[in-house]
């Protein structure tokens, strides 16, 4: 038993390390990915290195003391004396020509890599998740109402799906809601019985959504969308980031931004989201200065449930407030 260890412990750490090799990139990610993927690394490489370890230490002793039959006698399996046979056949003929083991080494990688074009390129995979959201982004400046209509008629035919068992929707935010969107805005979600052929059902609900062109709109399940939130922070695979205090250069800058990637092949659902507005406010400093205007923390409020705006200032229902 302990000349068997012997002999295939240098494979077994050759190939152990060789595949904490394969992982080791992902510990140089940066930025979301790398938070989120670096601790799976991490766990990944730390069971290897476990399981070698068991390998050579555990394995051995615990062969010796618990396998019943042990004895001096080395004799072969019925299989493999059957593979033998064609072993022993094609093995001189290989040493006499090494020529014919190049070429049937470079063959044998042809093959391989001509199999790379139809292998899946997506970075995360289809879950077969039951339920699904989808994102539904009209022009800015849509009303309530038209949003409105468009997710009443969606419902209908989504609902006239067999499978489909339930339906629910969200058109713009509430007053202290998480997510910076407009009236233009919705999301829809459905749920779907357990019984249902996935792959058509899916396909026939893609067919529905992608039956209301003009506006941005996606099909994707619960767990795929968190994932995509954490690595880019949004709902999409790539996010392009502009900071700045000026709206109309923020603007003109994502415009030009938008004109350099819609020529870039490959790339679908492009559009421009909505800033997102930061205040870190010195309370006490807040109340001790201006006092006979109003204080910072009240227009942070009136603009986090969407009754403050740049320029004129008017409520969401077109009524003038108060100049602070």
């Amino acid at each position: 038993m302990f000349d068997a260890s012997i002999e295939v412990r240098s494979a077994v750490v050759y190939g152990s390390f060789t595949v904490m090799l394969v992982i080791l990139p992902v510990f140089f990610l940066e930025g979301l990915a790398g938070s989120f993927f670096r601790p799976l690394a991490m766990a990944y490489v730390l069971a290897i290195f476990a399981s070698l370890i068991v390998a050579l230490t555990i394995t051995p002793a615990m062969s010796l003391l618990l396998l019943p039959g042990r004895s001096d006698r080395h004799r072969e399996s019925p299989l493999i004396t059957l593979l033998k046979i064609p072993y022993r056949g094609v093995l001189p003929s290989l040493i006499r020509r090494p020529a014919l083991s190049v070429v049937a080494l470079v063959g044998l990688l042809a093959g391989t890599l001509a199999t790379v074009p139809y292998l899946g390129e997506e970075f995360l995979p289809n879950f077969q998740e039951y339920d699904f959201l989808m994102h539904w982004v009209e022009k800015p400046g849509t009303s309530i109402e038209a949003m409105d209509r468009i997710t009443v008629r969606a419902s209908q035919e989504l609902r006239a799906v067999p499978g489909v068992r339930n339906f629910g929707s969200h058109i713009g935010r509430a007053e202290v809601a998480d997510e910076v969107v407009g009236p233009n805005f919705t999301e829809l979600w459905i749920s779907l019985d357990r019984d249902v052929d996935y792959p058509n059902k899916v396909a026939e609900i893609q067919g529905i959504v992608d039956g209301y062109p003009g506006l941005y709109r996606d099909l994707l399940t619960y767990l795929r969308e968190r994932v995509k939130e954490v690595l880019s922070g949004a709902s999409a695979s790539i996010v392009v980031r502009i900071y700045g205090d000026d709206i109309g250069k923020l603007l003109q800058h994502a415009g030009r931004v938008w004109d350099a990637l819609a020529d870039v092949e490959g790339v679908s659902d492009l559009k421009v989201e909505q800033q997102l507005l930061r205040l870190r406010v010195d309370r006490r400093r807040d109340r001790r200065l201006d006092r006979g205007r109003q204080p910072v923390t009240g227009i942070a409020g009136r603009i986090r449930d969407g009754s403050w705006n740049r320029g004129p200032q008017r409520h969401h229902d077109g009524q003038p407030l108060p100049t602070p």
